[in-house]
């Protein structure tokens, strides 16, 4: 019986091999030059070093295109990318051992132009891609204009050789449902470009340290963070143009924030008191919270922190704040690294909250400046180099 079933077995085999209906044709690359050329439905794996060569900007503009694990991209041309819009969806899964990966023909900055990702749909998730050698004519590899509320997830992907920024977020609505264990190269800008409100989403165990310019930058007109976040660490500074903080913001421990020259960094407003306004920046001796200016040890940048909130939850522990007091600002009448409420030089707001174990350096002023009388926890810190006294109780 079990003879019968072998020669069984051995006769299909010999029928199907001799099957003349089946495709034996080996694959080619796939060479898309023009919008006819473009794949209906999915891009899967060809099984070649180079499944496509793109040589066009390639538009999504609806439903949803997987691109397989182990493809690889080429693009050609300035002008050579994708373009995904409306509700349209790019999937591109690959695994660790099977990346996808775009590139450019040569491997150059700026071969071609990048992925343009302006859609609404929470379906555009990259895992496994490398993205390298783009940004011809825009600010980055990845690049993110739209208003559109966008939802894209990104890990464990690497973003490299790339001219301009490697992630360029020109919208304040981007939040991305998952931004974790990417790295961001040699890229002839920053490693990230984006709205104060997308910080939010960024995972702490990002590489973005080997970039051109070495920070998170962030957008020139934001700097008022209206909804309460959370701002993990990540290995370079967030670079900021001021920070107006009118909720709850919480900095995790490690975190870095650089500010621009003459820029402050204020609970509240600078003019009225924000009572919902609270900040938790509660560092640790091993990785305390860093507040400087954009050059290390050079006194008196930027204005410094302003506590306009009189909340009893303000905690400040473990922090360095460097080079600040730059000038006195407004409703003010001195210069001081931290600022623990206000004076009557506008309206009064009482100082509250904790202050300890914080290391001012390089102040333009004094160090700290608060009214003892309203009983906050000021303890435990230490001056160097201020050109005032350490505290100013007013």
């Amino acid at each position: 019986m079990k003879q019968l079933l072998l020669l069984l077995f051995v006769a299909s085999l010999l029928m199907t091999s001799c099957d003349p209906a089946k495709d034996t044709t080996p694959q080619t690359i796939l060479t898309i030059a023009s919008s006819s050329d473009v794949p209906v439905g999915d891009w899967p794996d060809r099984g070649l070093p180079v499944d496509y060569i793109v040589k066009i900007q390639v538009n999504f503009s609806s439903g949803i295109v997987n691109v397989g694990k182990n493809v690889t991209i080429q693009f050609d041309g300035a002008n050579a990318s994708f373009n995904i819009t409306g509700s349209a969806a790019v999937k591109m899964i690959g695994t660790k051992d099977q990346p996808i990966i775009l590139e450019g023909i040569t491997p150059t900055k700026g071969t071609w132009k990048g992925v343009l990702l302006n859609s609404s749909s929470s379906e555009n998730i990259w895992e496994y891609v490398t993205i390298r050698d783009a940004g011809s004519t825009v600010d980055g590899a990845i690049v993110m204009s739209s208003i559109v509320n966008q939802k894209p997830s990104i890990s464990n992907c690497l973003i490299t050789n790339n001219k301009g920024y490697g992630v360029y977020c020109n919208s304040s609505s981007t939040l991305f449902t998952k931004f974790s264990n990417n790295t961001i190269s040699d890229n002839s800008n920053a490693p990230i470009f984006l709205h104060l409100n997308t910080i939010q989403s960024l995972d702490s165990n990002n590489i973005l340290a080997n970039n051109t310019n070495k920070f998170v930058e962030l957008h020139t007109l934001s700097y008022q963070l209206d909804e309460s976040a959370i701002w993990n660490k990540q290995d370079v500074p967030y670079r900021l143009k001021g920070l107006i903080i009118k909720k709850r913001l919480e900095l995790r421990p490690g975190t870095k924030l650089e500010f621009l020259p003459s820029t402050l960094m204020v609970v509240g407003t600078a003019s009225t008191e924000v009572p919902a306004a609270v900040l938790i920046a509660n560092g640790t001796p091993t990785q305390p919270i860093s507040i400087s200016g954009t050059v290390p040890n050079v006194a008196g940048q930027w204005e410094g922190v302003r506590v306009n909130s009189s909340s009893v939850e303000h905690v400040m522990n473990y922090c360095n704040i460097d080079g600040a007091g730059s000038v006195a600002g407004s409703c003010a009448t001195f210069k001081s690294a931290l600022t623990i409420g206000r004076r009557t030089s506008c309206t009064a707001i009482l100082s509250k909250g904790s202050f300890t174990n914080l290391s001012i350096t390089n102040s333009g002023g004094y160090g700290i400046a608060y009214r003892s009388s309203d009983n906050p926890v000021v303890s435990a810190n230490s001056f160097s180099n201020c050109a005032l006294a350490n505290v100013f109780n007013f």
